[in-house]
């Protein structure tokens, strides 16, 4: 049950990613950009970060305030899920 929520939210990730990826006309997946091209290097900008569950307590770690309130969201659900499945199951 858990390895298939957990394949849903890469799947949805990768979705959102490729969505926010592919508004750029005339630039695919695998296509260079002009800096690209040049041996430079895009000027864009990594965020991220990463939820760490040890039993009830998260642990979120992000680059920027936007990228830590998305994961305490995602980690708060998680945290419900697995509550309510440990009702159900019980």
């Amino acid at each position: 049950m858990f390895i298939a929520v957990g394949v849903m939210f890469l799947l949805l990730s990768s979705a959102r990613e490729e969505l926010t990826e592919g508004g750029e006309e005339g630039k695919g997946r695998g296509q260079k950009s002009d800096g690209e091209e040049k041996g430079g290097h895009e000027s864009g900008k990594t965020e991220g970060g990463v939820v760490i569950l040890i039993g009830p307590l998260p642990i979120v770690i992000g680059s920027n305030p936007k990228v830590v309130k998305e994961l305490v969201v995602i980690a708060v659900l998680l945290f419900l899920f697995a509550l309510f499945i440990y009702f159900l199951l019980r």
